[in-house]
């Protein structure tokens, strides 16, 4: 099973994968939130359940679709999601 963790920009190594909007890696790109539903979640027109969810419904809409980077993933033993947090954090740590 993976472990998947949240990191800063400044951490640069091989297990990282940039998951922004602006992300230029493929699978990166892949798993990054719609640059629509950040701006919603940024402007305030809709909260945390509301970002999560649309992600989350997203993301099961793309694994039936193409499951190659889903696959891609599940092949590391960890795994390090560069993520920008905007002036909220509900990505929580778990040990």
């Amino acid at each position: 099973m993976v472990k998947i963790y949240t990191s800063q920009y400044k951490y640069d190594g091989n297990d990282r994968i940039d998951i922004t909007s602006r992300s230029k890696d493929d699978v990166g790109n892949f798993f990054s939130p719609p640059w629509s539903l950040v701006d919603s979640y940024k402007r305030g027109l809709i909260g945390e359940k509301e970002y999560t969810d649309h992600y989350m419904h997203l993301m099961r809409v793309l694994y039936k679709r193409y499951k190659y980077p889903f696959n891609e993933i599940l092949k590391k033993n960890e795994l390090f999601l560069f993520v920008i947090v905007i002036k909220m954090i509900f990505v929580t740590e778990r040990s």
